[in-house]
């Protein structure tokens, strides 16, 4: 499978709750940097020290430009962001999982589980962030669907996140994502989780 450079998407993205979602252009970055910093401060506050919590203005661009989307208020203030790319997924054996990134080096992720891996391309999501402040508008479910919508040509959606984020990893596992595979990157004091929804 060709891993793609741009994601197919709709400009706009009616939520149906005053909010929609619409690509990230180069002048949201200021207030995307902004969001993802405060977005983040509840895992400061639990202890822990992520990377999207000293995320700069150009790595927010190289982010966000071209796959990346804003959530957006009825007064266009940004209240959330995400970032798609595409991956290929394929199992190594019993025991491990390589995930390869469009542009990244492969990640063998070990596979504790077991769990079947449908192998083929899939969509990731990445760096998703809503302001805390609109936690009970279900934005982040809003977002998956939105997601979900894209998967036509793909086995579904793959993300990476930490076990140390409990309530965001059960959160995930609510949503339909498995744990399929773990590995700690360079410099990395947090086990990464490899978790995917497969259709």
């Amino acid at each position: 499978m060709q891993l793609e450079n741009k994601i197919e998407a709709p400009d706009l993205y009616d939520l149906q709750n005053g909010f929609w979602i619409r690509r990230a252009e180069d002048i949201d970055i200021p207030k995307a940097t902004d969001d993802i910093h405060r977005a983040f401060d509840v895992w400061r506050d639990a202890g822990l020290s992520l990377s999207p919590m000293f995320q700069t203005e150009s790595q927010t661009r190289r982010h966000l430009l071209p796959n990346g989307f804003v959530i957006e208020k009825f007064d266009k203030e940004i209240v959330g962001t995400f970032s798609l790319k595409t991956a290929i997924v394929s199992r190594l054996g019993e025991k491990a999982v390589l995930f390869r990134e469009a542009d990244d080096e492969p990640v063998e992720f070990l596979n504790h589980s077991g769990r079947a891996v449908t192998d083929g391309g899939y969509l990731v999501l990445k760096k998703a962030a809503v302001l805390s402040e609109y936690a009970n508008q279900k934005l982040g479910k809003k977002m998956m669907t939105f997601c979900d919508q894209l998967t036509v040509n793909y086995v579904r959606i793959a993300l990476e996140t930490v076990a140390e984020a409990v309530w965001l990893y059960e959160w995930y596992q609510r949503l339909g994502f498995e744990t399929v595979g773990s590995y700690r990157y360079p410099k990395s004091q947090l086990e990464t989780l490899l978790m995917l929804k497969q259709s």
